[in-house]
């Protein structure tokens, strides 16, 4: 990403951009475009990410997943109970169709330029944010929830994949632009004037620093709305549920998905278990005198 020195003679005072700067930013591509407005606002919006048919498929299968998810929970009761109903864990290990939205290009080129070649997905959620009923998001939170802290780039990036349209009437998610860069949550009254409701087309994919804070909005339509949220994170951050183990093994030899879904940084049970782990996955190269 380059700055261009601006020089005063250059300047094109008749212009409502016209600013007294030597020095802006210019992107030169979308990616690099998309890359500025999560660093300064918090997020981005990718439009026509799915296409309608995927749209319709991917809430049937959610809803088929969320199904199989209730049987093998106890059901809804249960799941109410631990604060974790309405939301479809780790799709990609029930779908593969999930592994290739999670792989979306633009998403991943997007975090390759903002945290580096390694990486992992951290989390696959569907969400089924049902009509006149509250869910754990809806109090505002960051994705890297009770973290207050700020960093020189982002530890954890997230990709709100918007498959029923956000709209005021189903409650759509409300953002706090900027908030990713203060380590403190502000004030009632600094929140209610600056929080910014994210209206988006059914199929959108909306990229945003994982410290923004944000929250649900209430769903007051009759439909339910559906979302998907990813998060990506440095390695350091360790998944909460294990892809590897959910998977049992598959995908681990493709050189890529090693990586992204976690096979690289998995906990080992012992000391003799991480060093074979080393030894069949060797990320240096090592010589022995």
């Amino acid at each position: 990403m380059a700055y261009q020195q601006i020089k005063k003679n250059e300047q094109d005072f008749a212009s409502v951009t016209g600013a007294w700067v030597n020095e802006q930013f210019s992107p030169t591509s979308d990616i690099e475009a998309r890359i500025e407005e999560i660093q300064r606002r918090g997020y981005s919006i990718i439009e026509n990410a799915y296409t309608p048919e995927e749209v319709a498929y991917t809430k049937k299968s959610i809803d088929s997943i969320y199904a199989d998810q209730l049987r093998q929970s106890g059901g809804q009761k249960e799941l109410e109970k631990s604060g974790d109903a309405n939301i479809a864990r780790q799709l990609l290990t029930y779908d593969e169709f999930f592994l290739s939205k999670a792989t979306n290009q633009t998403v991943i080129d997007i975090i390759r330029r903002m945290m580096g070649d390694y990486f992992i997905l951290y989390q696959q959620n569907g969400n089924l944010n049902r009509p006149h009923i509250s869910n754990t998001t809806a109090p505002w939170h960051r994705d890297l929830t009770f973290w207050h802290m700020t960093s020189s780039r982002p530890l954890a990036l997230s990709a709100l994949h918007v498959i029923s349209e956000f709209t005021k009437d189903n409650g759509a998610v409300l953002m706090l632009p900027g908030s990713q860069k203060e380590e403190t949550f502000p004030s009632n009254s600094y929140v209610e004037a600056n929080k910014k409701l994210l209206l988006a087309p059914a199929g959108s994919i909306c990229v945003f620093d994982s410290m923004m804070f944000h929250c649900s909005g209430d769903n007051t339509s009759d439909k339910i709305r559906y979302s998907i949220n990813h998060m990506y994170t440095m390695p350091l951050i360790t998944q909460q549920i294990s892809l590897p183990r959910m998977l049992g093994g598959k995908w681990q030899d493709d050189p890529f998905l090693r990586g992204f879904l976690g096979y690289n940084c998995m906990q080992q049970p012992s000391v003799q278990e991480w060093r074979f782990e080393k030894v069949k996955n060797a990320r240096k190269q090592l010589t022995v005198k």
